[in-house]
């Protein structure tokens, strides 16, 4: 929902309150917010993309770890929005994710299989970095210059979804009227957005925006504590290990009390 609710508040002024004629019914999300690394930069011709075809304000995606953005970017008016998730759930989201591709079409897992892929992911041999630096290059960023990233996290989003919504509106420069409030604009972008919604959407049910899966690869859960139900208590053990020194870094919990509960079931 953070990634695509900007996209509302963003295109309010050209939209009407009726969300039912709005861009997401008839494209996927990551059509109408591109990725820098997999659509922006990968498919340019020359040294700079041609974005003549997006009118301001643009809204982008992207996976690229804080230190690793140009400097372009960094020095940029640019405002950044990250979602951190718990390390958990964001394992096991990324594992099902992974077996979504046509390359793994067929392929049976196992836990052994998914022990090698824990073990890369507490090591930090996975996509785009290892977890912690990840997370930790945003927050850092996120305190020293609030004006320019906000640091959200994902369970927080799923438990009060609309007060995360009005923060991300006023941080992006879009904040929600009163008006619009009584009306109950902020309810119906969150209806929208929700992955419910975004589940029934007949443009996301079949039919491929990235040549190597499905669009209903994106839209599995979304749940808080789905990873209870796949990960062996030593895999859960490992990630827990993994994570224990972020909350001195970072001051917040991912619900880490919680998690140890359910290890200790």
């Amino acid at each position: 929902m953070v990634k695509i609710s900007p996209f509302c508040n963003f295109k309010s002024d050209k939209m009407s309150d009726d969300l039912s004629q709005h861009p997401f019914h008839t494209k996927n999300p990551h059509q109408l917010i591109p990725q820098f690394e997999f659509d922006v930069y990968k498919k340019i011709s020359g040294d700079q993309p041609n974005l003549s075809h997006m009118p301001p304000p643009r809204i982008f995606g992207s996976h690229i770890p804080y230190p690793s953005l140009p400097e372009s970017i960094k020095n940029s008016k640019c405002r950044m929005v990250y979602i951190c998730r718990n390390p958990f759930d964001t394992f096991i989201s990324s594992w099902h994710f992974l077996l979504k591709f046509d390359s793994n079409k067929g392929f049976k897992p196992n836990i052994e299989m998914m022990e090698k892929h824990v073990d890369k992911f507490c090591k930090g041999e996975y996509v785009f970095g290892p977890y912690e630096d990840h997370l930790l290059g945003y927050l850092k960023e996120s305190r020293q210059n609030p004006l320019k990233v906000l640091f959200l996290e994902y369970e927080g989003l799923k438990n009060d979804p609309k007060t995360h919504l009005k923060k991300l509106a006023e941080f992006v420069g879009y904040p929600f009227s009163e008006e619009e409030e009584k009306r109950g604009v902020i309810d119906d972008i969150i209806k929208l957005c929700s992955l419910k919604s975004m589940k029934e959407m007949e443009v996301n049910k079949s039919g491929k925006y990235v040549p190597e899966f499905e669009n209903n690869a994106y839209f599995r859960k979304g749940e808080v504590g789905d990873w209870i139900n796949y990960l062996t208590p030593s895999m859960a053990k490992r990630i827990e290990d993994m994570q224990e020194k972020l909350p001195t870094k970072t001051g917040f919990f991912f619900y880490i009390l919680s998690c140890k509960k359910n290890l200790t079931k």
